[in-house]
C-alpha cells in the first residue's frame, strides 16, 4: 500500500525528492509488460461482436479519461497493474470494467521513427493485458526521435487500432527501469502502459 501511494504521488508530478529518474544514453532493450484498454471504442461501441455496451460504460469509453488521471494512472501501472491502478485514480470508472461484453485480444507494436522493431505476443479477452515475453532490441534512440508503442485489437479479419503511446528521445527511468510517466504521450483508447528498459553495455 505504501509502494502504490508513493508511486500515485510521484505520478502526480515529474518526479520525487529521493526518486531521481534517469536518462540512458547507450543503445537500449524495451519490455512492455502491462497495459490498461479503454472498455469500448472511441465511438462507444464493444471491441467485439455485435450489440452495444451499456450506456454508463460506452460513455466511459467515449470520454476518456482526465489528462491528470491518465498522467497518474501511467505512474501507478507499473506497480499496481492496469485495473488496481485506475482504482486509485478513477475508481467510478474502474467500476464499469468488469462487465460480460466483450474485450479485446491486444498486442503491442514498437515502432522507432515509424519502423517496426518488434512486439509482444496477443493477451486474450482483456481490458488489462500483460506480457511476459522477451524484449525488443531498439538501439541508441536520437534526441528527437519517436519511440511508439501502438494496441492493436487482433481480430479474425480485421486489426483494430486501439491506441498508441510515443516517447520522445531516450526515455527518463524510474529506479526500477520503468518509463517515467511524464515521457508519454497517449491517444486513442490505451489509456496506461508499462514499459521496463534495459541499457545494454556496449559491444567490445
Amino acid at each position: 500500500m505504501r509502494r502504490t501511494a508513493a508511486i500515485m504521488f510521484c505520478g502526480l508530478g515529474l518526479g520525487c525528492a529521493g526518486a531521481p529518474l534517469r536518462r540512458p544514453t547507450g543503445p537500449l532493450q524495451v519490455f512492455v509488460t502491462a497495459g490498461l484498454i479503454a472498455p469500448g471504442k472511441s465511438d462507444g461501441r464493444p471491441w467485439d461482436g455485435t450489440g452495444s455496451l451499456p450506456p454508463d460504460v460506452a460513455r466511459a469509453a467515449v470520454r476518456g479519461l482526465l489528462p491528470s488521471a491518465r498522467h497518474a494512472l501511467l505512474g501507478l501501472m507499473p506497480g499496481a497493474g492496469g485495473l488496481p491502478a485506475l482504482t486509485a485514480v478513477a475508481p467510478e470508472v474502474a467500476a464499469l470494467m468488469n462487465g460480460a461484453y466483450a474485450a479485446p485480444d491486444v498486442r503491442v507494436v514498437v515502432s522507432l521513427n515509424g519502423r517496426p522493431l518488434g512486439g509482444t505476443g496477443v493477451a486474450q479477452d482483456t481490458l488489462a493485458p500483460t506480457w511476459a515475453g522477451g524484449p525488443v532490441d531498439v538501439g541508441v534512440i536520437p534526441e528527437g526521435a519517436f519511440l511508439e508503442f501502438r494496441a492493436i485489437d487482433t481480430d479474425l479479419m480485421f486489426d483494430d487500432d486501439i491506441g498508441v503511446c510515443t516517447v520522445t528521445g531516450a526515455p527518463p527511468l524510474d529506479a526500477e527501469g520503468y518509463v517515467a510517466a511524464a515521457a508519454y504521450r497517449c491517444s486513442g483508447q490505451l489509456w496506461g502502459l508499462a514499459v521496463r528498459a534495459v541499457e545494454r553495455p556496449p559491444a567490445p
